[in-house]
This record gives structure tokens, C-alpha cells and sequence, in this order.
């Protein structure tokens, strides 16, 4: 997938344009592959957690 990314931009002549359209290419393929993933930190919630943040909300001090 690399590789055809690297064809698509086409091959330049001196080596820094090279590195940085690499990286480019690199950074593309890591922002599609890390959208795949799920964040870890992000856990499902079960069904009605929402209905009771709500309830704790309105039931907050700063809020009567």
C-alpha cells in the first residue's frame, strides 16, 4: 500500500523531495490505520447511561 502511494506521487530527482513526500505517505497510512482503531480509553457505555447523567445533572447543587 506503501508502495502504491509512493507510485502515485511520482518519484522525485534529489533526496530531500524523496524523504518528504516518504513521510507524507507515512503520516497518510498512520492517520488511516489509527482511524480503524478504537481508542482505548473509549469503553462502550450500557443502554440508559445517558438518561442518568442527565438526572445527576439537573439534580446538581450549582444548578437549583
Amino acid at each position: 500500500m506503501a508502495f502504491r502511494l509512493y507510485v502515485l506521487i511520482h518519484k522525485p530527482k534529489n533526496s530531500i523531495m524523496k524523504l518528504i513526500k516518504n513521510t507524507i505517505a507515512a503520516f497518510i497510512l498512520i492517520g488511516m490505520f489509527s482511524s480503524c482503531l478504537p481508542h482505548p480509553s473509549r469503553r462502550p457505555m450500557p443502554p440508559g447511561h445517558d438518561k442518568k447523567v442527565e438526572k445527576l445533572k439537573e439534580a446538581h447543587p450549582r444548578n437549583r
